[in-house]
C-alpha cells in the first residue's frame, strides 16, 4: 500500500465537495418529496458528539477493543450470529447478535456517524449515498452501490449490549449500529436519498473519554487486518504490549494457526509503519506466550502552532 499523496487529497477533496454540493442540490426536492429533514448546516452542534475535523472520524472503543468488526477477508463467508459473546480487551463485556460485520462495515460506519455527528441525538438525518461512496474511496458502479447498501443494512440489523460497570453502573447498554433506515426504494443510485438515525445509547458511548478519533486517509490505504489493528491502537495514547494470540482472537481472524496468523501480523505491522501511523514494533519472546508478545510504538506528531 502506498500512502495518499497532497495532489490526491486535493483531488478527493475537490471531488467530494463538488458532488455533494451538485448532489444536494437536486435532493431537496427528493428529500421534500419522502418527508425528511435535512441535516444541520455545518457548525451547529448537535448533542450527540463533540464536533471533529474533517479528516478524523469517531470511534467508540468499546467497538475497537473487541472481535465486533473482524478483519476477515472479504471472500470469506459471513456467519450469522445470535446473541454472542465476543472476545474483549479486559474491562467490559460485549454481546452481539446479527451478521458477521467486518473492516468495510467499519467504514460504512465510522462515514455514518461522521455524516450523523452534527445532528441531535435521535433525529434522523439525511445521506446521500454518491457522497458516501466518493468518501469510502470506493467505485460508483452498481456494485459499489450494491455493497454499500449491504453494508448499511447488517448495520441495521446489528444489535450490540455492552456491559460496563466504568461507563454504566448495574445495567447493559442494548442498540442496533443503525436504528432507523429509509431509502427511496424506486430511485437511482446516483440521486438516491436516505434517511438514517441513530441510537440514544451512543451518548454514553460517545462520551469524551470514551471514543477516540481515527486517521481517515489513513485508514482507507490499509488492508482488513491492517485497519483493525489501526483503530485498535488509535484508543490507545500509550500503547502497552499485547500478547499474539489475545490480537489474534480480539480482531476475529479465521485463521486457525496463531503462528500462521502471527506471519499476517507482522505484514500488517510493516503496513502501518510504512503508513506512519507506526514508528515501530517489536514481537517480544515470552514464557508463557508461544507466539510471543506484541510492542508498538505510536508514531507522534508535532503539535499545531497556535
Amino acid at each position: 500500500m502506498t500512502a495518499i499523496t497532497a495532489a490526491a487529497r486535493a483531488r478527493m477533496k475537490k471531488f467530494t465537495d463538488e458532488a455533494e454540493s451538485r448532489l444536494r442540490a437536486a435532493a431537496v426536492e427528493r428529500v421534500g418529496a419522502v418527508g425528511l429533514p435535512l441535516p444541520l448546516k455545518t457548525g451547529e452542534q448537535g448533542e450527540l458528539f463533540q464536533p471533529w475535523h474533517e479528516p478524523l472520524r469517531g470511534l467508540c472503543n468499546h467497538f475497537a477493543r473487541a472481535a465486533l468488526f473482524t478483519a476477515s477477508h472479504w471472500k470469506q463467508p459471513r456467519e450469522r450470529m445470535g446473541p454472542t459473546p465476543l472476545f474483549t480487551a479486559e474491562g467490559f463485556e460485549l454481546v452481539f447478535s446479527g451478521e458477521e460485520l467486518r473492516q468495510d462495515d467499519l467504514d460504512v460506519w465510522l462515514q455514518v456517524v461522521h455524516f450523523g455527528r452534527m445532528t441531535d441525538v435521535g433525529q434522523e438525518f439525511t445521506v446521500i449515498p454518491h457522497t458516501m461512496l466518493v468518501a469510502l474511496g470506493w467505485g460508483r458502479s452498481k456494485k459499489d452501490y450494491n455493497r454499500l447498501r449491504e453494508c448499511v443494512l447488517r448495520l441495521k440489523g446489528a444489535e450490540v449490549r455492552i456491559k460496563d460497570e466504568r461507563i454504566a453502573p448495574g445495567r447493559q447498554l442494548v442498540t442496533n449500529l443503525i436504528t432507523e433506515l429509509r431509502w427511496d426504494a424506486e430511485g437511482k443510485d446516483d440521486r438516491a436519498v436516505w434517511g438514517l438515525q441513530l441510537s440514544k445509547a451512543l451518548v454514553t458511548l460517545y462520551l469524551p473519554t470514551n471514543y477516540s478519533l481515527v486517521e481517515w486517509e489513513q485508514r482507507l490505504a490499509l488492508s482488513p487486518l491492517a485497519k483493525w489493528i489501526h483503530a485498535f491502537y488509535s484508543t490507545h495514547r500509550e500503547p502497552f504490549p499485547y500478547s499474539v494470540a489475545k490480537l489474534h482472537a480480539m480482531c476475529g481472524s479465521k485463521n486457525k494457526r496463531v503462528a500462521s496468523f502471527r506471519l499476517c501480523l507482522v505484514d500488517a505491522l510493516n503496513e502501518l509503519k510504512q503508513q506512519k501511523f507506526l514508528d515501530g514494533w517489536e514481537i517480544l519472546k515470552s514464557r508463557t506466550e508461544k507466539a510471543g508478545v506484541l510492542n508498538v510504538t505510536r508514531t507522534r506528531f508535532p503539535k499545531a502552532a497556535s
